[in-house]
């Protein structure tokens, strides 16, 4: 079937799209905060779509064509009560910025109130000595820290909500600790004032579990939010800072934001390119895989291009600059990598959502108790003000949202525990409602279905030579070589313990092959075009095993044909099963890759990929994933390469090789600590229960208010009784989180038996 039918442009580049606004927003707490930013943002004229990504603090804003201006867009989220600034993105090459220490922040205010927190639910377990005036007092001064030090930030976001009209997670948290604390002091203000030995039900214990739990979230929340920057700091940190140009004839070292268009720089071995180029003297093999994921490097001889970012192994060269800055591959991938981060559709925090409606219920429930206690009692013959009070506090306290809270981080904690002794890292609980949906999986060829790396195949003899003679010959002049082909030959040679010979007039042919002559007969291994005397019976052999998709070098021994060596990166040993499972699961695979269509298909018909879309450019994955979503498809991505960094951001769920680069580890949604492919459909079902506990815990919860809510109104539950049944909905809900591991100790795999994969590989890309 057809995966991709748009023709493909020839140079690995990512198109940036026009008309595109970034904004730096600060002053965002929740989800719901993000979406109030939104929604300002596209009542500007001039806005055609607006997205805000609260983990990373930004704003993507598309315009139409009548357009509008950055002064405009931060004078909207300013009235909405937040501030935002241009965000110009850093030139390539800059270094990471020190760490904000919000992050830290976070970390001290949960360990400040765990540790005071600790004997407040000491007092709580005593129950004679909780209700003692001096506990209760003891019990003020222990909450008192914990309420002004942890509730601080949620006190500045309630004020902004408040100003703005807004319920958040921050009004629902900063209300309910308040209320539990200002009732709990107001009781022990009343009852020092009856007598010095009364006995009071106070609920600092509540105050302060709130604070803290929410602290340890907004903590792991920061982590996430940092992570996510440092992807983009990863890209920019891998071209270099500076570069050596040719000016009047001598060299010159300047910063690369100085090179222009037209400059001529100079390129040594070890050296990143600077800017992208075009060579104009010299040769050498480039390693590009930082952009292309393909583990043999590149053969660049004049009029080729060169890309930021890649790495010269061998020789030297001259190169002309052709695009430099924002302009460049490697800048354009950046760009793309942070559009896709910061546009795609984000789902608002259950929780949060949640919380927008019913914090005004619930007040409007206390309240309505409250006065309909006093007007009841008041006709009955006397208002029985505390009884009313009573009734209000019971709402508020029985409403605190510490189930709600622990709905979603007691199950991701379980879930993410589980995921690490099966050898994967889930980011955050985004990631599992993105999983849920997921029903096509798109894996990258190189270095994730395969090992990433060439090995020996087979070795095929003419005219009878015996295949360890062909192989010492070719190995004992490869060892001169520093070529992965090289490596692999010289490696299949030791295997076998074969001895490698000594060398003489060794030469690298840029581009070619090698030569040299070992024990005085001249041993020649290039690729089969540069043999143009082989008869048509070698030809036919040789061009059998090309289409099998096996890269192929042939030995000429004193200028005659002796035989030929295959070479390919061969697929992961798990891949087959991996994908096998995907499908069981109901997944339809596709691989993505820029080898050509016969390599491609090799590859897919030996895993079991269903399809796969080869000839891919660089930059082309990302689009080739948007293409699967426009067609109603919930993608995962599965990578391990630079390249693929854009990619595992445009899907709706990115799952990176953690031995792959650090820039596509820090773009996915779900890391693989080692690099087992079965590992995936382990993440996936894993990612899938745990949403599905989180959506029972939070369905829970719910029930919990919605049938207990009505009987503290009524006055049937006391604040003491509402305390309790607090803590008890907090206990079931971590105990349903705990359950998790218990329903997933035991699973069936089923198989399915596989087809042969489909492709529309337009064209075979030329041989490298």
């Amino acid at each position: 079937m057809s995966l991709s039918d748009t023709p493909r442009e020839s140079s690995p580049s990512v198109k940036r799209p026009d008309r595109v606004l970034s904004l730096n927003v600060s002053g965002m707490h929740c989800a719901s905060c993000a979406v109030g930013v939104q929604k300002a943002l596209a009542r500007v004229p001039g806005v055609a779509d607006a997205a805000v990504n609260f983990a990373t603090g930004r704003a993507i804003v598309t315009l139409d064509e009548s357009g509008t201006s950055a002064d405009a867009l931060i004078a909207a989220v300013r009235r909405a009560g937040f501030d935002a600034t241009p965000a110009d993105a850093p030139p390539v090459g800059t270094a990471r910025p020190a760490d904000d220490g919000a992050a830290r922040a976070w970390l001290r205010r949960f360990v400040v109130g765990a540790v005071l927190s600790t004997p407040l639910i000491l007092f709580m377990l005593l129950p004679d000595v909780h209700g003692m005036l001096w506990a209760g007092w003891v019990q003020c001064a222990l909450a008192a820290p914990v309420q002004v030090y942890c509730g601080a930030p949620f006190y500045r976001g309630l004020l902004a909500a408040a100003r703005h009209a807004r319920a958040d997670m921050d009004t629902l948290v900063a209300g309910g600790s308040s209320i539990a604390f200002a009732y709990s002091f107001f009781e022990l203000l009343r009852s020092a004032g009856a007598h010095p030995a009364a006995t009071t039900h106070v609920y600092f214990e509540t105050s302060a579990m709130i604070l803290t739990l929410i602290c340890v979230g907004k903590y792991v929340e920061v982590r996430a939010r940092d992570r996510a920057a440092g992807s983009i700091w990863a890209l920019l940190e891998l071209a270099p800072s500076s570069a050596i140009i040719l000016r009047d004839g001598r060299e010159h070292e300047v910063p690369v934001s100085e090179v222009v268009p037209g400059d001529i720089f100079v390129l040594r071995p070890g050296a990143r390119v600077p800017v992208d180029g075009e060579v104009l003297e010299g040769y050498s093999a480039v390693d590009e895989s930082m952009l292309t994921g393909e583990s043999i490097p590149i053969d660049k001889h004049p009029g080729d291009r060169v890309f930021a970012g890649s790495l010269n192994t061998t020789g030297a060269f001259t190169a002309r600059a052709r695009r430099v800055g924002a302009e460049t591959t490697l800048a354009s991938i950046i760009a793309q990598v942070e559009k896709a981060r910061s546009s795609k559709a984000r789902i608002e925090r259950i929780a949060d959502a949640v919380c927008a409606r019913f914090v005004p219920a619930v007040i409007a429930c206390a309240i309505a108790a409250m006065v309909g206690w006093w007007l009841y009692t008041g006709l009955a013959g006397s208002v029985d003000w505390h009884k009313g009070l009573f009734a209000a506090v019971a709402v508020l306290v029985i409403a605190c949202p510490c189930a709600l809270g622990l709905a979603t981080p007691t199950a991701v904690m379980v879930g993410t525990r589980i995921a690490a002794r099966r050898g994967f890292l889930i980011r955050d609980a985004q990631v599992l409602e993105q999983a849920r949906f997921i029903d096509t999986v798109v894996l990258d060829k190189t270095g994730t279905l395969t090992l990433g790396r060439p090995q020996l195949t087979g070795v095929v003899p003419f005219d009878g030579t015996h295949e360890d003679q062909l192989l010492q010959l070719a190995a004992s002049v490869e060892q001169r070589s520093e070529h992965p082909l090289a490596r692999a030959i010289t490696d299949a040679a030791r295997s076998r313990g074969l001895a490698l010979l000594p060398v003489e007039s060794f030469m690298s042919i840029t581009g070619q092959g090698v030569q040299g002559v070992v024990q005085g007969s001249r041993v020649r291994i290039v690729r089969p075009a540069f043999v143009p005397s082989a008869s048509d019976k070698f030809s036919q052999t040789i061009a059998a095993l090309c289409d099998k998709g096996m890269t192929v070098v042939v030995i000429e021994l004193n200028g005659t044909l002796r035989g030929a060596l295959t070479l390919a990166d061969e697929p992961r040993p798990e891949a087959a099963a991996a994908v096998t499972d995907l499908r069981s699961m109901g997944l339809h695979t596709i691989m993505i890759t820029g080898d050509h269509e016969r390599v491609a298909r090799r590859i897919a018909e030996t895993t079991g990929i269903q399809d796969f879309i080869a000839d891919v450019l660089p930059g082309e994955k990302a689009e080739e994933i948007r293409k699967l979503q426009e067609r109603g498809r919930r993608v995962a991505m599965i990578g391990d390469g630079i390249n693929d960094a854009a990619a595992l951001a445009q899907a709706d769920l990115g799952i990176a090789v953690g031995t792959g680069s650090e820039v596509a580890i820090e773009s996915a949604g779900i890391v693989l600590m080692r690099a087992d492919l079965r590992a995936v459909p382990d993440a996936i079902r894993l990612s899938r229960a745990t949403f599905a506990r989180i959506r029972q815990n939070l369905f829970w919860a719910l029930i919990y208010n919605a049938a207990l809510i009505p009987l503290a109104a009524l006055g049937v539950i006391h604040p003491v009784l509402a305390s309790g049944a607090m803590a008890a909905s907090s206990l079931s809900v971590v105990g349903n989180s705990l359950l998790l591991e218990r329903s997933l100790s035991h699973r069936h795999t089923a198989t399915t038996p596989g087809s042969s994969p489909s492709s529309t590989a337009p064209r075979e890309s030329p041989a490298r």
